[in-house]
């Protein structure tokens, strides 16, 4: 089997739902036993298209249990870090009382208290929306 991923594009496997994700802006293609298909972002496919699959036993020589906790943790903290902390969101709901009542200096000055905390702010026709600063 042989999986090609084109450029910006990534594979996300998740064994636990016998499933493949293709995200990015490409597409990926899948060569196995003489057959091609191909897959384009945004798209999920089963994982047999990739043929055998089986989660290794930590336990029986697979993956080290260390690692396995390492990437747990990683994972909990990447979904963490999406989640903006209680402080932000009221400085949020303050900023948004203040634009409310076209207080827009101080609407101002809360969007950069928001912005040193980590945090940017976009405002969009359905409210304030969030996002981690890169």
């Amino acid at each position: 089997m042989v999986l090609g991923i084109d450029e910006h594009t990534a594979v996300i496997v998740q064994p636990s739902r016998e499933e493949g994700q293709v995200l990015g802006v490409g597409g990926v293609a899948v060569l196995r036993a003489g057959e091609s298909r191909r897959i384009e972002a945004p798209s999920a496919f089963p994982l047999a298209w990739l043929g055998n699959f089986q989660m290794p036993d930590p336990l029986k020589g697979g993956i080290p249990e260390d690692v396995w906790h390492r990437i747990d943790e990683a994972q909990q903290t990447a979904e963490a870090a999406k989640r903006p902390p209680v402080e932000v969101l009221e400085l949020v709901s303050t900023r948004k009382a203040a634009r409310a009542r076209s207080e827009w200096q101080a609407a101002d000055a809360l969007r950069a208290q928001i912005e040193r905390l980590g945090w940017m702010i976009e405002d969009t026709p359905d409210g304030p929306r969030l996002t981690p600063t890169p």
